[in-house]
């Protein structure tokens, strides 16, 4: 109905013809003013409170608007009794919430270019805050509906009659991104309101001026959420600020009344952003003190129905909380009826869900069948308990319908279990239409992944915790019932429909086990970790096959991770006892004995799911008689196990004649508090370490640019190392970058590098290259790792934080003559480290440079090596003599 309206002309749209409809003839007046009367006259009894009112037919809108027209024509504005017009959007509204049809309610008006001429009447009186506030009322029901495409085309096709008008512009603009960010158009979304940002902070919102000041609020609100949505937790915090200071300018101009119940609704809405941030953030402790002393109009639901999800995430390590968790949901559910600020129908099937899951955690399976019967026949009164999920437009699956149905058939799975283990019985044929069910569940929340758009950097499904929960008791429930192969299998679709992995063809391809055992497992393996608030499983991959362990809760392994990065960042990672005894603690969590056993046998390993552990040093971690993972395993990490195999399987084979590539060195006098790279010629020779002649691709000072960077042909290298330093913008979506003189800011960011033609392996020897927003899962990557990966590398060694000139120029000097002698990827990385370690001198910390990607292949056919190790490590520290009178600072 939509489509095309975009482009039309001011004051055009509903479909209707340029100009407006002529005034009737005088034999027509009396029947306009009649229809004119009886449609005011059903405005006003709604709004009396009269809902029994019947409305007049709305063949009669073209005779009322004829009149209406003729009113404003005659009179320059709407005389007062025909106010009631500026509430007519709403009471349409209300009319089509009351009716099932909403099409049929819309085609009604736009058959007779209702909205469209009552906007462009409201406008002519001067009244355009009333009529952007009643188109943004259906655009708001399209958006609680599910229909994100159609609030869009919505938000689009009303845009052109308000040009010139600068709050109903910035009003449309932010609902137009909100309906951007529900579709997952990530960039598009993100774009539009950094631009909308931008004009506020040029031209600031008129204080006097309730829209305006109101779409200022909404703008950060909805940045939030987008930040949000994307794991960027510390940015959403950020803008969190800036919201409430916006409604903070708007409660003073328009304090909240009786007449105005506008400011209560907005600063509710940023009080339950601010209390959802929280809860994303762990910061449930927080949030409970600031819940006890919450005093806002209308928020007592709300606030019992948050200090339940927050005692309910607590209580899956502390069981006192699970009766105060309990009793707080079911007051939310009890007083939400009568509340004139509720819970909706979506947040209550939360609530049973939370409900289920205390008792869970009580052991107590009639209470979880309770809560779960509650949750059924909540799902059912809104369609979709047993239906599979509605279309939503271009937007694809429903999301707000397919979240809650899948944590219904994840409950009932757990619930089923529970029985079991209580001693009571559930038939196996039930358990396995269980089972069905929640792979159902699975093959929907994929269906999501796969139409959402592919987005730079990628956006993780596991930060959500609904998907966690829903693998992982897929994989516990197959597991009992012997079904683990098809459950892994499943968990790969999922995998594989990743930004990352969908760009290098991964939606067309199936990942059997044996293919990824072929790709990746070699001599080696691969563990793969998906923690949920419940439990959290292990897979084991190796070439004798497919294992699986079930852990604690995705909270305790968070806790002991955070445990040892505590006392690493006190110790400066000397190997303390306190650092000794909380690394213990870790590795015994996550890695079960028989797995320490398989660990032993493997050459490399790889790590999946690390990030949604929360980023463990397992470098750090003790292994051998005296040593650690970081010097005696090659240690790799993978953003997904599809996109591995797809890494692996494009690595091209090792060649006698493969160059290293040398990109450092670049001039500074932008920046004159960082340290100069500006080194001899000698200095990079000696960081290339055996690479020298025809072997040697050298580009250093001066010549370090932009355009040398970008436009060269770096793929017939084996590898490119890149020296430099390290810049960080938050203020950007994807932040990391590259100090590069010729470029925008004289930074190379991720939209430079997308183009590059690249070799299969990248070091990025710059500070911070591994900082980005977390995207938890799947394939998300928002740094500098995850750029060079979608250019096209198989392996990147990334920086996760600051480097030392000195100690890196080494640390390289090393790798690359692991690489030279045969290495992988991998083994260099080890060997390196192990070697720094021996030699007692200082090197980076074993955590701080890491592999991303697939690195266990050689890439350099060894040849005889013409100077010893030592020879080379001497050249670097004599040409490094200068940097003695230098500060240490970080490259």
């Amino acid at each position: 109905m939509w489509a095309g309206l975009v482009a039309t002309a001011p004051g055009q749209a509903d479909g209707e013809t340029e100009g407006t409809q002529p005034v009737q003839a005088a034999a027509n007046e009396a029947g306009a003013d009649e229809a004119l009367a009886a449609w005011t006259g059903w405005i006003a009894s709604w709004y009396s409170g009269d809902e029994s009112a019947v409305p007049p037919s709305f063949d009669t809108l073209p005779l009322a608007f004829d009149a209406l027209e003729a009113h404003v024509e005659a009179n320059g504005g709407l005389a007062g009794e025909h106010t009631y017009w500026m509430l007519a959007s709403w009471a349409w509204y209300d009319l089509a919430e009351a009716d099932e049809d909403l099409g049929a309610v819309l085609q009604a008006l736009d058959t007779h270019a209702a909205r469209g001429r009552l906007r462009r009447a409201l406008m002519a009186a001067g009244l355009e805050d009333f009529s952007v506030s009643g188109d943004t009322l259906w655009i708001s029901h399209f958006l609680e509906r599910g229909e994100f495409a159609r609030a869009e085309a919505e938000a689009r096709a009303v845009l052109p009659g308000y040009v010139g008008k600068a709050g109903p512009t910035l009003w449309m603009q932010v609902h137009l991104a909100d309906s951007l960010r529900l579709q997952e158009r990530w960039q598009a979304a993100f774009e539009l309101l950094e631009e909308l940002a931008a004009t506020l902070a040029e031209q600031p919102a008129d204080p006097g001026n309730w829209l305006e000041l109101e779409s200022a609020a909404m703008v950060h609100g909805v940045r939030v959420q987008l930040e949000m949505m994307l794991g960027r937790l510390g940015r959403a915090r950020e803008l969190a600020e800036l919201e409430q200071a916006a409604v903070a300018r708007y409660l003073a101009a328009f304090p909240p009344s009786d007449d105005f119940e506008r400011s209560r609704d907005i600063q509710r809405a940023a009080w339950v952003r601010a209390c959802d941030l929280d809860l994303m953030s762990g910061r449930e402790e927080l949030l409970i003190a600031a819940l006890e002393t919450a005093d806002l109009p209308h928020t007592e639901v709300l606030r019992l129905h948050y200090l339940g999800k927050a005692l309910t995430t607590l209580a899956a390590t502390d069981p006192a909380q699970i009766a105060p968790a309990r009793s707080s949901l079911e007051a939310a559910l009890e007083r939400s009826a009568g509340a004139a600020v509720g819970l909706t129908p979506y947040v209550r099937s939360f609530v049973h869900a939370s409900r289920a899951r205390l008792a869970e955690l009580a052991g107590d399976a009639p209470a979880m069948a309770a809560a779960l019967d509650d949750m059924q026949a909540l799902l059912a009164a809104m369609g979709v308990a047993s239906e599979p999920a509605a279309e939503a437009g271009a937007g694809g699956a429903r999301e707000d319908l397919t979240r809650p149905r899948a944590l219904y058939a994840s409950l009932r799975c757990r619930w089923q279990t529970l029985v079991v283990a209580g001693g009571g019985s559930v038939g196996a044929e039930a358990r396995e239409a269980a089972l069905d069910e929640l792979d159902q569940s699975l093959r929907e929340l994929i269906e999501l992944r796969t139409t959402a758009p592919e987005v730079a950097g990628g956006v993780g499904d596991l930060q959500d915790v609904v998907r966690r929960t829903v693998v992982v008791t897929l994989l516990e429930t197959a597991a009992e019932l012997g079904r683990t192969p098809a459950a892994f299998e499943r968990v790969m679709e999922l995998q594989a429909a990743g930004g990352q992995a969908r760009a290098r063809g991964a939606g067309n391809e199936s990942f059997p086990l044996a293919r990824i055992q072929r790709a990746l497992a070699g001599d080696g393996g691969l563990l793969v970790w998906l923690p949920a608030p419940h439990a959290t499983v292990l897979l084991v991959v190796d070439a004798r096959g497919l294992t699986q362990h079930e852990l604690a809760s995705g909270l305790v392994l968070g806790e002991a991770v955070e445990r040892l990065d505590r006392e690493l960042g006190h110790a400066g990672f000397a190997r303390t006892a306190r650092v000794v005894a909380a690394a213990e603690a870790l590795q015994s969590e996550l890695f079960p004995a028989d797995v320490q056993a398989r660990l032993a046998e493997w050459e490399h390993v790889y790590f999946v799911g690390a990030e949604a552990l929360g980023h463990p040093a397992f470098e750090a971690l003790p292994w051998g008689a005296d040593g650690t993972f970081g010097t005696e395993l090659a240690l790799g990490y993978l953003p997904s196990v599809p996109l591995g195999v797809l890494l692996a399987e494009g690595t091209p084979a090792p060649r006698a004649d493969a160059r290293l590539a040398v990109f450092a060195g670049p001039p500074d006098a932008a920046a004159p508090e960082r340290a100069s790279l500006e080194f001899d010629v000698e200095v990079w020779r000696g960081f290339a370490g055996p690479f020298d002649g025809e072997r040697l691709e050298l580009v250093s000072g001066p010549a370090v640019t932009r355009a040398a960077l970008v436009a060269q042909d770096w793929s017939t290298a084996g590898a490119l190392n890149l020296f430099c330093h390290g810049v960080f913008d938050g203020a950007r979506l994807l932040p990391a970058g590259l100090a590069i003189p010729g470029a925008e800011g004289a930074a190379v960011w991720w939209e430079d590098i997308a183009g590059m033609r690249l070799p299969p392996l990248v070091v990025l020897s710059a500070c911070g290259a591994a900082r980005g927003p977390d995207r938890l899962g799947e394939d998300g990557v928002g740094h500098l790792g995850g750029a060079f990966l979608s250019a096209g590398a198989s392996a990147v060694l990334v920086a996760r934080g600051d480097l030392e000139i000195r100690t890196t120029l080494e640390f390289n000097h090393r790798f690359h003559a692991r690489l030279h002698a045969g290495a992988s990827p991998l083994v260099a990385l080890r060997d390196a480290r192990r070697a720094a370690r021996a030699s007692g001198q200082p090197a980076p910390r074993l955590d701080q440079l890491v592999l991303l990607g697939a690195g266990h292949a050689p890439l350099f056919a060894p040849e005889p090596r013409r100077a010893p190790l030592l020879f080379g490590l001497l050249a670097v520290g004599v040409a490094l003599g200068v940097l003695g009178a230098r500060r240490r600072r970080g490259a």
